[in-house]
């Protein structure tokens, strides 16, 4: 007993910083005294045969094997600790395994995200200049259009006071127009008077001459005057129309100015909200681009943080495999060490299963070995390996040489092994590679199509390749007695004996069962 407890302590110093959890530690340590108590058992195992072997008494032996049955019955439960043990470890590793992939997708987010924000920050400082640009043109384009509104303004009243200089103009075109119509009407007048004055001057013959004279000459100058009164008269309504039009047209050229006074206006006060938006925008694109630095410096930190958690998770993923390694190996020392005890007290639950087993093994190898003597099948055919796909069903099945005739023959033999124990889950014949030809019959119900449902109700003609079923048809020892936790977090027991056909390794008969 020094020696295990020193080598136990050794390998404990050893792997003891490798436990980086107190959960794994406690785990550990559970698995390390499981180890202790198996080794105990088998140098009780040892003395027993000892003392068997010497000339004592069956009283000097019996309360030997009354502990020697105690620890048997009792190292089930260390078993199933040390499952337990196991399977949890390989659930934290797969966890840790989970955790270590999403770091490294946040890693790259973050990265990518960093990035983004180095974008965002460049597009940030580039809206700020634009927005300052934008606010410096908005305050150029205020101030020229204050100075056009100003002109425009300006404008107006110059062609308002033009139209009052037409307005007066046009007046006095009216005036001279009254005036042209009275001179007109003195020139008729003194035309008139002009011809009288001929006709009196006729009258007084060669004494009224000289006043004919003059009277013509009155009479020309009439004439001419109403000539330039007429053409007066003409030009003055010449300007008159004129200056009518140009009234109009200034009028109207008023009007539409003022229009766009007003437009010139209304837009001056929208670049006056424009200038106050941009200056507010540009206020906002400041702070925008202050809360950008910080959240790159808090995303560029918290991207440190993830490398270095993803480091610090990697290293202790590569521990705790380690751990694991050792989890598993303190498994397969137990199991062999358990079988051990079983089959030399056989006097325990396990022992019964094992004759049961067993038993049903020998009938196999019998039918086996039948088959090849009666040319029902060939050597060949029997150790086929070559596991063909069966098209169009899920999960995968599988065909091989000997699936039919195993399909007929093995339920004869396996159903009866169930109904001799009701603690049995499952009793099968398994080749080295875990493939099952036939099932139980419980576990053999037609296909219906549905995944979830033919996954559990028909596994026959199904390869097994887990950790548990993988090992049940290769070994070659007398009996494998596995302990697991299944995903359902069920305990299960599962013995294995090999098959063997004229001294050649078959694979194995595997019987499940639940821990009393």
């Amino acid at each position: 007993m020094v020696w295990i407890v020193a080598v136990a302590s050794a390998v404990g110093l050893v792997l003891l910083p490798l436990l980086f959890q107190e959960s794994v530690l406690i785990m550990f340590i559970n698995a390390m005294l499981i180890a202790l108590l198996l080794s105990s058992m088998f140098v009780l195992l040892r003395r027993q045969q000892q003392i068997q072997t010497s000339a004592t008494s069956a009283q000097d032996t019996q309360p030997l094997d009354e502990t020697l049955r105690y620890v048997t019955e009792n190292s089930g439960s260390n078993a199933i600790a040390t499952a337990e043990l196991s399977f949890a470890i390989s659930d934290l590793v797969k966890v840790i395994s989970a955790v270590n992939e999403r770091l490294d997708e946040s890693a790259a987010s973050a990265n990518q995200a960093q990035q983004q924000a180095e974008q965002i920050n460049l597009a940030t400082d580039s809206v700020a200049a634009t927005t300052e640009q934008t606010k410096t043109i908005s305050e150029r384009g205020k101030l020229s259009m204050q100075q056009l509104a100003n002109g425009i303004t300006k404008i107006v009243e110059q062609n308002r006071e033009a139209a009052a200089t037409l307005d007066e103009l046009q007046q006095t075109a009216d005036k001279i127009a009254k005036v042209t119509d009275v001179i007109e009407s003195i020139a008729e007048q003194t035309n008139l008077l002009a011809l009288n004055a001929s006709i009196e001057s006729a009258r007084a013959g060669e004494h009224g001459r000289g006043f004919a004279v003059v009277a013509d000459e009155v009479r020309t100058l009439a004439g001419r005057t109403g000539t330039a009164t007429v053409e007066v008269s003409e030009l003055v309504a010449s300007i008159r129309t004129r200056t009518s039009a140009a009234v109009t047209s200034i009028r109207q050229l008023a009007e539409d100015i003022s229009v766009q006074a007003a437009s010139s206006e209304q837009l001056s006060e929208q670049l006056q909200q424009l200038a106050e938006q941009s200056s507010d925008a540009s206020e906002k694109v400041a702070t925008m681009a202050s809360l950008s630095t910080n959240n790159r410096e808090l995303m560029q930190a918290n991207a440190d943080n993830v490398l270095h958690a993803l480091n610090d998770l990697s290293t202790r993923k590569q521990q705790l495999g380690q751990v694991e390694k050792q989890a598993k190996q303190l498994e397969q020392q137990s199991e062999q060490l358990f079988g051990l005890l079983v089959d030399e007290n056989d006097g325990t639950e396990h022992g019964e299963i094992f004759r049961l087993a067993r038993a049903a093994a020998d009938q196999i190898e019998v039918c086996f070995e039948n088959a090849l003597a009666r040319n029902e099948l060939t050597r060949e055919q029997l150790f086929d390996r070559n596991y063909q796909p069966v098209e169009g069903v899920s999960p995968a099945k599988y065909e091989t040489a000997y699936t039919a005739y195993l399909a007929q023959h093995l339920p004869p033999i396996q159903e009866p092994v169930l109904g001799q124990n009701s603690d049995l889950i499952y009793a099968i014949t398994t080749d080295p590679n875990g493939y099952v030809a036939r099932h139980n019959d419980r576990f053999n119900q037609p296909l219906t199509g549905d995944y979830e449902q033919d996954l559990v109700g028909n596994r026959s003609r199904r390869i097994f390749d887990d950790p548990t079923g993988s090992r049940c048809g290769a070994h070659t020892q007398k009996l494998l007695l596995q302990t697991y936790k299944r995903d359902t977090g069920e305990v299960m027991h599962d013995l294995s004996v090999p098959i063997y056909v004229e001294g050649k390794h078959w694979g194995g008969f595997r019987v499940g069962y639940r821990p009393a």
